[in-house]
Protein backbone atom coordinates (compact mmCIF):
# COMPACT_ATOMS: atom_id res chain seq x y z
CA UNK A 1 0.00 0.00 0.00
CA UNK A 2 2.85 2.40 0.80
CA UNK A 3 4.46 1.84 -2.60
CA UNK A 4 1.19 2.20 -4.50
CA UNK A 5 0.33 5.43 -2.72
CA UNK A 6 3.76 6.95 -3.30
CA UNK A 7 3.77 5.92 -6.99
CA UNK A 8 0.40 7.57 -7.50
CA UNK A 9 1.68 10.76 -5.84
CA UNK A 10 4.98 10.62 -7.74
CA UNK A 11 4.63 8.47 -10.86
CA UNK A 12 8.16 9.31 -12.09
CA UNK A 13 9.81 8.02 -8.91
CA UNK A 14 12.56 5.53 -9.60
CA UNK A 15 12.88 2.21 -7.79
CA UNK A 16 16.05 3.52 -6.14
CA UNK A 17 14.06 6.46 -4.74
CA UNK A 18 11.31 4.14 -3.50
CA UNK A 19 14.00 2.02 -1.85
CA UNK A 20 15.26 5.12 -0.03
CA UNK A 21 11.71 6.09 1.02
CA UNK A 22 11.16 2.63 2.48
CA UNK A 23 14.36 2.88 4.52
CA UNK A 24 13.52 6.42 5.60
CA UNK A 25 9.94 5.73 6.73
CA UNK A 26 10.42 2.25 8.19
CA UNK A 27 13.23 1.92 10.69
CA UNK A 28 12.83 -1.89 10.69
CA UNK A 29 13.11 -2.21 6.91
CA UNK A 30 15.44 -5.17 6.21
CA UNK A 31 18.56 -4.98 4.06
CA UNK A 32 17.64 -6.26 0.61
CA UNK A 33 19.25 -6.07 -2.80
CA UNK A 34 18.31 -3.06 -4.99
CA UNK A 35 17.48 -5.61 -7.73
CA UNK A 36 14.90 -7.20 -5.44
CA UNK A 37 13.26 -3.83 -4.85
CA UNK A 38 13.40 -3.10 -8.60
CA UNK A 39 11.66 -6.38 -9.50
CA UNK A 40 9.01 -5.88 -6.84
CA UNK A 41 8.26 -2.27 -7.87
CA UNK A 42 8.04 -3.22 -11.57
CA UNK A 43 5.48 -5.84 -10.63
CA UNK A 44 3.48 -3.30 -8.62
CA UNK A 45 3.52 -0.85 -11.55
CA UNK A 46 2.20 -3.51 -13.93
CA UNK A 47 -0.45 -4.78 -11.50
CA UNK A 48 -1.84 -1.32 -10.71
CA UNK A 49 -1.14 0.28 -14.13
CA UNK A 50 1.36 2.85 -12.82
CA UNK A 51 3.79 3.37 -15.72
CA UNK A 52 7.13 5.07 -15.17
CA UNK A 53 7.39 8.57 -16.58
CA UNK A 54 11.01 9.31 -17.38
CA UNK A 55 13.04 11.77 -19.41
CA UNK A 56 16.53 10.80 -20.56
CA UNK A 57 19.41 13.18 -21.19
CA UNK A 58 22.55 12.40 -23.11
CA UNK A 59 25.76 13.03 -21.18
CA UNK A 60 29.47 12.53 -21.98
CA UNK A 61 31.49 10.47 -19.56
CA UNK A 62 34.66 12.19 -18.32
CA UNK A 63 38.04 10.69 -17.46
CA UNK A 64 38.51 9.61 -13.88
CA UNK A 65 40.41 12.04 -11.66
CA UNK A 66 43.04 11.26 -9.07
CA UNK A 67 42.10 11.42 -5.41
CA UNK A 68 41.89 14.98 -4.10
CA UNK A 69 42.26 16.46 -7.56
CA UNK A 70 38.82 17.84 -8.41
CA UNK A 71 35.30 18.58 -7.23
CA UNK A 72 32.37 19.78 -9.32
CA UNK A 73 29.85 22.42 -8.22
CA UNK A 74 26.41 23.29 -9.52
CA UNK A 75 23.14 24.92 -8.48
CA UNK A 76 19.56 23.75 -8.75
CA UNK A 77 16.04 24.96 -8.14
CA UNK A 78 12.91 22.93 -7.45
CA UNK A 79 9.24 23.72 -6.87
CA UNK A 80 8.11 21.64 -3.88
CA UNK A 81 4.62 20.93 -2.59
CA UNK A 82 3.90 22.19 0.92
CA UNK A 83 1.75 20.48 3.56
CA UNK A 84 -1.00 23.08 3.10
CA UNK A 85 -1.25 22.44 -0.65
CA UNK A 86 0.74 25.52 -1.72
CA UNK A 87 4.06 25.36 -3.54
CA UNK A 88 7.48 26.50 -2.36
CA UNK A 89 10.49 27.11 -4.57
CA UNK A 90 13.74 25.90 -3.01
CA UNK A 91 17.29 26.57 -4.21
CA UNK A 92 20.18 24.22 -3.62
CA UNK A 93 23.97 24.09 -3.95
CA UNK A 94 25.64 20.79 -4.78
CA UNK A 95 29.27 19.70 -4.62
CA UNK A 96 30.70 16.30 -5.49
CA UNK A 97 34.25 14.96 -5.37
CA UNK A 98 35.04 13.70 -8.87
CA UNK A 99 36.96 10.60 -7.83
CA UNK A 100 35.04 9.09 -4.91
CA UNK A 101 31.66 10.66 -5.89
CA UNK A 102 31.23 11.80 -2.29
CA UNK A 103 28.39 14.33 -2.35
CA UNK A 104 27.03 17.30 -0.42
CA UNK A 105 23.91 19.40 -0.93
CA UNK A 106 22.77 22.56 0.82
CA UNK A 107 19.25 24.03 0.60
CA UNK A 108 17.88 27.52 1.15
CA UNK A 109 14.58 29.26 0.37
CA UNK A 110 16.11 32.25 -1.49
CA UNK A 111 18.28 32.52 -4.61
CA UNK A 112 21.99 32.23 -3.95
CA UNK A 113 24.15 35.34 -3.73
CA UNK A 114 27.94 35.47 -3.72
CA UNK A 115 28.01 35.51 0.08
CA UNK A 116 25.53 32.64 0.55
CA UNK A 117 27.44 30.67 -2.08
CA UNK A 118 30.63 31.18 -0.09
CA UNK A 119 28.80 30.00 3.04
CA UNK A 120 27.66 26.90 1.14
CA UNK A 121 31.28 26.21 0.11
CA UNK A 122 32.31 26.40 3.75
CA UNK A 123 29.65 23.87 4.74
CA UNK A 124 30.65 21.58 1.86
CA UNK A 125 34.38 21.66 2.68
CA UNK A 126 33.59 20.95 6.31
CA UNK A 127 31.32 18.03 5.36
CA UNK A 128 33.86 16.58 2.89
CA UNK A 129 36.73 16.95 5.33
CA UNK A 130 39.00 19.06 3.13
CA UNK A 131 39.47 21.04 -0.08
CA UNK A 132 40.34 19.59 -3.53
CA UNK A 133 42.93 21.17 -5.80
CA UNK A 134 40.40 22.30 -8.42
CA UNK A 135 36.72 23.21 -8.50
CA UNK A 136 34.63 23.13 -11.68
CA UNK A 137 31.74 25.58 -12.20
CA UNK A 138 29.29 26.93 -14.72
CA UNK A 139 29.72 30.56 -15.75
CA UNK A 140 27.32 31.74 -13.07
CA UNK A 141 26.72 35.47 -12.42
CA UNK A 142 26.83 34.74 -8.70
CA UNK A 143 30.58 34.13 -9.06
CA UNK A 144 31.52 36.02 -12.23
CA UNK A 145 31.25 39.71 -13.01
CA UNK A 146 32.07 39.33 -16.69
CA UNK A 147 33.48 36.95 -19.28
CA UNK A 148 35.19 38.13 -22.42
CA UNK A 149 36.99 35.80 -24.84
CA UNK A 150 37.85 33.39 -22.07
CA UNK A 151 38.90 36.06 -19.56
CA UNK A 152 36.85 35.55 -16.42
CA UNK A 153 36.39 38.34 -13.89
CA UNK A 154 35.40 37.04 -10.45
CA UNK A 155 33.24 38.97 -8.04
CA UNK A 156 35.34 40.75 -5.41
CA UNK A 157 34.15 38.54 -2.53
CA UNK A 158 34.59 35.25 -4.37
CA UNK A 159 38.05 36.29 -5.57
CA UNK A 160 39.05 36.96 -1.95
CA UNK A 161 37.59 33.59 -0.94
CA UNK A 162 39.53 31.68 -3.61
CA UNK A 163 42.75 33.44 -2.58
CA UNK A 164 42.10 32.55 1.06
CA UNK A 165 41.66 28.81 0.37
CA UNK A 166 44.04 28.69 -2.62
CA UNK A 167 42.18 26.29 -4.91
CA UNK A 168 42.17 26.37 -8.72
CA UNK A 169 39.11 27.28 -10.77
CA UNK A 170 37.75 25.83 -13.99
CA UNK A 171 34.68 27.44 -15.57
CA UNK A 172 32.87 25.46 -18.26
CA UNK A 173 32.12 27.09 -21.56
CA UNK A 174 28.54 28.17 -22.04
CA UNK A 175 26.20 25.39 -23.20
CA UNK A 176 28.81 22.77 -22.28
CA UNK A 177 27.47 20.95 -19.21
CA UNK A 178 29.38 17.81 -20.16
CA UNK A 179 32.52 19.38 -18.68
CA UNK A 180 30.95 18.75 -15.28
CA UNK A 181 28.73 15.81 -16.13
CA UNK A 182 29.13 14.16 -12.74
CA UNK A 183 27.55 16.99 -10.78
CA UNK A 184 24.97 17.52 -13.56
CA UNK A 185 23.82 13.96 -12.91
CA UNK A 186 23.89 14.68 -9.20
CA UNK A 187 21.52 17.66 -9.67
CA UNK A 188 19.08 15.38 -11.47
CA UNK A 189 19.58 12.72 -8.77
CA UNK A 190 18.65 15.22 -6.07
CA UNK A 191 15.50 16.27 -7.90
CA UNK A 192 14.34 12.78 -8.85
CA UNK A 193 15.47 10.69 -5.90
CA UNK A 194 15.23 13.12 -2.99
CA UNK A 195 12.93 16.05 -3.80
CA UNK A 196 10.32 14.46 -6.04
CA UNK A 197 7.22 13.61 -4.01
CA UNK A 198 8.63 15.17 -0.80
CA UNK A 199 6.66 17.88 0.98
CA UNK A 200 8.23 21.12 2.24
CA UNK A 201 7.83 22.12 5.88
CA UNK A 202 10.87 24.32 6.68
CA UNK A 203 14.36 24.97 5.41
CA UNK A 204 15.95 23.43 8.49
CA UNK A 205 13.90 20.25 8.26
CA UNK A 206 14.62 19.94 4.55
CA UNK A 207 18.37 20.25 5.21
CA UNK A 208 18.21 17.65 7.98
CA UNK A 209 16.31 15.31 5.67
CA UNK A 210 18.92 15.91 2.95
CA UNK A 211 21.77 14.93 5.26
CA UNK A 212 19.91 11.75 6.16
CA UNK A 213 19.35 11.02 2.48
CA UNK A 214 23.06 11.54 1.74
CA UNK A 215 24.00 9.08 4.44
CA UNK A 216 21.48 6.45 3.36
CA UNK A 217 21.46 6.83 -0.40
CA UNK A 218 23.50 9.66 -1.90
CA UNK A 219 26.73 8.42 -0.35
CA UNK A 220 25.53 5.11 1.05
CA UNK A 221 24.59 3.23 -2.13
CA UNK A 222 27.18 1.86 -4.56
CA UNK A 223 27.79 4.09 -7.57
CA UNK A 224 26.97 2.54 -10.94
CA UNK A 225 30.34 3.49 -12.50
CA UNK A 226 32.79 2.90 -9.65
CA UNK A 227 30.92 -0.06 -8.19
CA UNK A 228 31.64 1.23 -4.66
CA UNK A 229 29.82 3.33 -2.12
CA UNK A 230 31.02 6.95 -2.26
CA UNK A 231 31.42 6.88 1.52
CA UNK A 232 33.86 3.98 1.25
CA UNK A 233 36.00 5.61 -1.46
CA UNK A 234 35.87 8.95 0.36
CA UNK A 235 37.63 7.38 3.35
CA UNK A 236 40.62 7.04 1.04
CA UNK A 237 40.23 10.31 -0.86
CA UNK A 238 39.97 12.48 2.24
CA UNK A 239 43.64 11.76 2.91
CA UNK A 240 44.52 13.63 -0.30
CA UNK A 241 42.41 16.71 0.33
CA UNK A 242 43.99 19.93 1.55
CA UNK A 243 43.15 20.67 5.22
CA UNK A 244 40.08 22.82 5.68
CA UNK A 245 40.30 25.85 7.97
CA UNK A 246 37.23 28.14 8.14
CA UNK A 247 37.62 31.63 6.69
CA UNK A 248 35.42 34.69 6.96
CA UNK A 249 34.90 36.97 3.99
CA UNK A 250 33.48 40.43 4.66
CA UNK A 251 30.87 41.28 2.04
CA UNK A 252 32.11 44.05 -0.18
CA UNK A 253 28.74 45.70 -0.72
CA UNK A 254 27.77 48.01 -3.56
CA UNK A 255 29.89 50.99 -4.54
CA UNK A 256 28.30 54.43 -4.20
CA UNK A 257 29.75 57.84 -5.02
CA UNK A 258 30.14 60.35 -2.21
CA UNK A 259 28.45 63.65 -3.00
CA UNK A 260 30.12 67.04 -2.50
CA UNK A 261 28.01 67.65 0.62
CA UNK A 262 29.42 64.46 2.20
CA UNK A 263 26.31 62.35 1.69
CA UNK A 264 25.37 59.31 -0.35
CA UNK A 265 22.03 58.37 -1.86
CA UNK A 266 20.56 54.92 -1.26
CA UNK A 267 17.08 53.75 -2.26
CA UNK A 268 15.59 57.24 -2.29
CA UNK A 269 17.18 58.57 0.92
CA UNK A 270 20.25 60.67 1.73
CA UNK A 271 22.75 59.45 4.34
CA UNK A 272 25.58 61.52 5.80
CA UNK A 273 29.23 60.49 6.02
CA UNK A 274 31.89 62.25 8.12
CA UNK A 275 33.09 65.58 6.78
CA UNK A 276 36.24 65.14 4.73
CA UNK A 277 35.11 61.83 3.24
CA UNK A 278 34.34 63.49 -0.08
CA UNK A 279 37.16 63.68 -2.58
CA UNK A 280 36.79 63.90 -6.33
CA UNK A 281 35.74 60.48 -7.57
CA UNK A 282 35.79 58.82 -4.13
CA UNK A 283 33.44 55.86 -3.60
CA UNK A 284 32.29 53.89 -0.57
CA UNK A 285 30.83 50.43 -0.06
CA UNK A 286 27.22 50.22 1.08
CA UNK A 287 25.48 47.19 2.57
CA UNK A 288 22.05 46.76 4.14
CA UNK A 289 21.75 44.47 7.16
CA UNK A 290 18.96 44.08 9.72
CA UNK A 291 17.39 47.44 8.98
CA UNK A 292 20.69 49.33 9.06
CA UNK A 293 22.85 50.78 6.31
CA UNK A 294 26.56 50.07 6.82
CA UNK A 295 29.05 52.28 4.97
CA UNK A 296 32.72 51.29 4.54
CA UNK A 297 35.65 52.50 2.51
CA UNK A 298 36.88 50.44 -0.44
CA UNK A 299 39.34 48.56 1.78
CA UNK A 300 36.46 47.39 3.97
CA UNK A 301 37.15 49.66 6.94
CA UNK A 302 33.87 50.79 8.61
CA UNK A 303 32.98 54.48 8.20
CA UNK A 304 29.52 54.76 9.77
CA UNK A 305 26.08 53.17 10.08
CA UNK A 306 22.55 54.55 9.85
CA UNK A 307 19.13 53.19 10.66
CA UNK A 308 17.11 52.91 7.45
CA UNK A 309 13.81 54.84 7.59
CA UNK A 310 10.54 53.23 6.50
CA UNK A 311 9.80 55.94 3.93
CA UNK A 312 11.69 57.57 1.07
CA UNK A 313 13.00 61.12 0.48
CA UNK A 314 14.53 61.41 3.96
CA UNK A 315 17.78 63.08 5.02
CA UNK A 316 19.43 60.78 7.56
CA UNK A 317 22.17 62.95 9.09
CA UNK A 318 24.45 62.27 12.02
CA UNK A 319 25.39 65.64 13.54
CA UNK A 320 28.78 64.26 14.57
CA UNK A 321 29.59 63.92 10.87
CA UNK A 322 29.60 67.69 10.46
CA UNK A 323 33.01 67.97 12.09
CA UNK A 324 36.21 66.04 11.78
CA UNK A 325 36.51 64.26 15.11
CA UNK A 326 39.35 61.97 14.20
CA UNK A 327 41.79 63.91 16.41
CA UNK A 328 41.04 65.59 19.75
CA UNK A 329 41.50 69.36 19.91
CA UNK A 330 44.32 69.20 22.49
CA UNK A 331 46.17 66.61 20.42
CA UNK A 332 45.68 68.68 17.29
CA UNK A 333 47.07 71.83 18.95
CA UNK A 334 50.12 69.91 20.20
CA UNK A 335 50.71 68.47 16.74
CA UNK A 336 50.51 71.84 14.97
CA UNK A 337 52.57 73.65 17.63
CA UNK A 338 55.47 71.30 16.89
CA UNK A 339 55.50 72.62 13.32
CA UNK A 340 56.88 75.95 14.67
CA UNK A 341 60.46 76.35 15.86
CA UNK A 342 59.20 77.95 19.08
CA UNK A 343 56.49 75.42 19.92
CA UNK A 344 55.74 76.97 23.33
CA UNK A 345 54.99 80.36 21.76
CA UNK A 346 52.97 78.66 19.05
CA UNK A 347 50.91 76.82 21.67
CA UNK A 348 50.03 80.17 23.32
CA UNK A 349 48.88 81.47 19.95
CA UNK A 350 46.77 78.38 19.25
CA UNK A 351 45.23 78.53 22.73
CA UNK A 352 44.25 82.14 22.00
CA UNK A 353 42.58 81.02 18.75
CA UNK A 354 40.72 78.33 20.69
CA UNK A 355 39.42 80.95 23.09
CA UNK A 356 38.40 83.29 20.29
CA UNK A 357 36.76 80.60 18.13
CA UNK A 358 35.67 77.71 20.39
CA UNK A 359 33.22 76.29 17.83
CA UNK A 360 35.56 76.60 14.86
CA UNK A 361 38.91 75.98 16.50
CA UNK A 362 39.47 72.74 14.58
CA UNK A 363 38.85 74.45 11.26
CA UNK A 364 41.11 77.39 12.18
CA UNK A 365 44.03 75.27 13.36
CA UNK A 366 43.73 72.75 10.52
CA UNK A 367 43.82 75.61 8.00
CA UNK A 368 46.95 77.09 9.63
CA UNK A 369 48.60 73.67 9.59
CA UNK A 370 47.98 73.28 5.85
CA UNK A 371 49.13 76.85 5.17
CA UNK A 372 52.56 76.51 6.82
CA UNK A 373 53.25 72.99 5.59
CA UNK A 374 55.58 74.10 2.78
CA UNK A 375 56.74 77.49 4.09
CA UNK A 376 60.26 78.37 5.34
CA UNK A 377 60.56 78.07 9.12
CA UNK A 378 62.03 81.59 9.47
CA UNK A 379 59.08 83.10 7.62
CA UNK A 380 56.56 81.17 9.75
CA UNK A 381 58.25 82.45 12.91
CA UNK A 382 57.99 86.03 11.65
CA UNK A 383 54.27 85.60 11.01
CA UNK A 384 53.74 84.13 14.46
CA UNK A 385 55.59 86.99 16.16
CA UNK A 386 53.69 89.63 14.16
CA UNK A 387 50.31 88.05 15.03
CA UNK A 388 51.19 87.83 18.71
CA UNK A 389 52.34 91.49 18.74
CA UNK A 390 49.11 92.62 17.05
CA UNK A 391 46.97 90.24 19.16
CA UNK A 392 45.40 88.91 15.99
CA UNK A 393 44.14 85.41 16.73
CA UNK A 394 42.53 84.13 13.55
CA UNK A 395 43.51 82.25 10.42
CA UNK A 396 42.58 85.03 7.97
CA UNK A 397 44.98 87.49 9.63
CA UNK A 398 47.70 84.83 9.86
CA UNK A 399 47.36 84.24 6.12
CA UNK A 400 47.35 87.96 5.28
CA UNK A 401 50.52 88.54 7.31
CA UNK A 402 52.18 85.57 5.65
CA UNK A 403 51.26 86.82 2.16
CA UNK A 404 52.50 90.32 3.00
CA UNK A 405 55.87 89.15 4.30
CA UNK A 406 56.31 86.85 1.34
CA UNK A 407 55.58 89.74 -1.03
CA UNK A 408 58.06 91.99 0.76
CA UNK A 409 60.78 89.37 0.64
CA UNK A 410 60.20 88.59 -3.00
CA UNK A 411 60.04 92.26 -4.21
CA UNK A 412 63.21 93.34 -6.17
CA UNK A 413 65.58 95.83 -4.42
CA UNK A 414 65.18 99.42 -5.75
CA UNK A 415 68.52 101.24 -5.99
CA UNK A 416 68.71 105.16 -5.94
CA UNK A 417 69.18 106.75 -9.33
CA UNK A 418 72.77 108.07 -9.53
CA UNK A 419 73.22 111.84 -10.15
CA UNK A 420 75.51 112.42 -13.14
CA UNK A 421 78.74 114.29 -12.27
CA UNK A 422 79.86 117.49 -14.05
CA UNK A 423 82.58 116.93 -16.57
CA UNK A 424 86.06 117.62 -15.20
CA UNK A 425 86.83 120.24 -17.88
CA UNK A 426 83.81 122.24 -16.82
CA UNK A 427 84.34 122.21 -13.05
CA UNK A 428 84.62 126.07 -13.07
CA UNK A 429 80.89 126.19 -13.74
CA UNK A 430 80.26 124.83 -10.25
CA UNK A 431 81.52 128.15 -8.76
CA UNK A 432 79.34 130.45 -10.90
CA UNK A 433 76.97 132.55 -8.79
CA UNK A 434 73.68 133.72 -10.28
CA UNK A 435 72.91 137.51 -10.55
CA UNK A 436 70.81 139.02 -7.75
CA UNK A 437 68.32 141.98 -7.90
CA UNK A 438 67.60 144.46 -5.13
CA UNK A 439 64.15 143.98 -3.65
CA UNK A 440 63.70 147.78 -3.27
CA UNK A 441 63.70 148.15 -7.04
CA UNK A 442 60.66 145.86 -7.38
CA UNK A 443 58.81 147.74 -4.62
CA UNK A 444 59.39 151.14 -6.32
CA UNK A 445 58.11 149.84 -9.63
CA UNK A 446 55.04 148.41 -7.95
CA UNK A 447 54.14 151.67 -6.21
CA UNK A 448 54.51 153.77 -9.36
CA UNK A 449 52.02 151.57 -11.23
CA UNK A 450 49.45 151.39 -8.40
CA UNK A 451 49.21 154.96 -6.89
CA UNK A 452 45.72 154.20 -5.39
CA UNK A 453 47.27 151.77 -2.94
CA UNK A 454 49.46 154.53 -1.36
Amino acid sequence: DFIVRRLREAPSASTAQLHDWLKECRADFPEVSPKTVYSYVIGIRQQYNLPLESVTRQMMMQDERAYGKQAQVDFGVYNMMCFDGTRKKVFFFAMMLSSSRMKYVYFQDKPFTTMTTIAAHERAFDFLGGIPEELVYDQDRVLLVNERLGELWLTQEFKAYVEAHKFDLFFCKKSDPQSKGKVENFIGYIKKNFLYGRKYFSQKLLQDEALGWLERTGNGVAHAVTGHKPQTLWEQEVKYLKPYLPVTIIPRGKEHKVRKDNTITYQGNYYSVPVGTYQKGVQVLVEQQAGELHIRDLSGKPICSHKIPDTRNNKVINNNHKRDNTIKIATLKDKVALCFRDSAKARLYLDAIHKAFPRYVRDQITAINKLIADQPAALVDQVLNRCLEDKSYRFSVFKDVLDTLKAEQSAPEVLPTPIPLIESKSLHKANIQPDKSNIDLYESLFNNHNPQLN
